[in-house]
């Protein structure tokens, strides 16, 4: 089982001539859950011990912060841990309420890729799901916060030897036509070969890490810029990714930057394609966000497709430089 800040699933893998008992067990689990006490306790213990050792791993306060400012009245913008309060007051029962909340067929989607008969395959699930009654009275995202109007700075003090810093903005979508656009500019950004790590870290020593991200969602996420660093570079830090930034803002990146980009994200990606989850996982994340069944297949084609003044296009819709969110970690 998984939950992130748009989906919560399960999901399982085995032979195909184990199929049958496969299903069984993975619908058993979705549908007879157990809510143990002892298993609760042991997951409590669990979630508050990684909230205390949150506290000690600067770059997630600073990434914790950016998004709580962000998106102060979103879920977006709430840690997927929760707070201590909230695992602390938990009980058996509210578990098990929100889970049977949840498990609404209006926003169930199962895929399965492998080596089956489909009809066998239907044969199993659909007597199951069929059984399946909502108890939601329909369900309505909440709205997302407005974007950054202004610069807006947000600090904590921890008594450690580093720096941490988020730089970031309002990002896009899954559905949005500039997504492919976005995800080519943080490529030729981020990494040991992009733009901010050449930059900022081999040229200018400002770095321990420092890189790029793009994170979108069934909302506007966010598209920022993390950078560990000395206490003593932090406003140098914050000068040089601007800088970097206003570069793609005003010019074309070039010819051989934007093919590295292209050809190392078509490349990882058809990697990931070789594994059957990853192309389950693929086709229900496209059904649930509204995309085309297709995308899994066309991705690549739409990747090769960016331009370069997509590339322009979209840093100059996206970076606003007098309109961002810094969040700041340091002694």
């Amino acid at each position: 089982a998984y939950n992130g800040r748009n989906v919560t699933g399960m999901k399982a893998d085995f032979l195909s001539e184990k199929m049958r008992d496969g299903v069984q067990l993975f619908l058993d689990a979705l549908l007879h859950p157990r809510f143990d006490k002892q298993e609760l306790e042991r997951e409590r213990h669990n979630i508050l011990e990684a909230l205390r050792r949150e506290e000690d791993q600067l770059a997630s306060l600073a990434f914790k912060q950016f998004q709580q400012r962000l998106f102060p009245k979103h879920p977006y913008g709430m840690s997927l841990l929760g707070t201590a309060a909230n695992v602390k007051r938990f009980k058996v029962g509210d578990v098990k309420r929100a889970f049977e909340d949840n498990l609404d067929p209006r926003n169930l989607v199962i895929s399965a890729v492998g080596d089956f008969d489909w009809e066998t395959m239907a044969g199993l699930l659909r007597p199951a799901l069929e059984s399946i009654r909502g108890r939601r009275r329909g369900f309505k995202p909440p709205k997302v916060d407005p974007a950054p109007t202004a610069i807006q700075t947000v600090e904590r003090t921890k008594d450690k030897f580093q720096a941490h810093l988020v730089l970031g903005f309002r990002g896009v979508s899954y559905a949005d036509k500039d997504r492919y656009a976005l995800d080519v500019l943080n490529n030729i950004l981020a990494g040991q070969g992009g733009r901010l790590f050449i930059e900022l870290r081999d040229k200018m020593s400002l770095a321990y890490s420092v890189t790029s991200l793009s994170q979108e969602g069934v909302e506007p996420g966010y598209f920022g810029v993390y950078i560990a660093t000395e206490p003593r570079k932090v406003a140098t830090a914050i000068e040089g990714i601007l800088r970097e930034l206003k570069k793609v803002t005003e010019e074309l990146v070039a010819p051989e930057e934007l093919e590295r980009a292209q050809q190392y994200m078509v490349g990882a990606y058809e990697i990931d394609l070789q594994r059957n989850s990853t192309v389950a996982t693929q086709l229900a994340f496209n059904e649930i966000y509204g995309i085309d069944r297709r995308e899994w297949l066309i991705l690549p084609e739409k990747i090769l497709r960016v331009t370069r003044e997509d590339v322009l296009k979209v840093a100059r819709k996206i970076l606003k430089l007098d309109r961002y969110i810094l969040s700041v970690v340091k002694p």
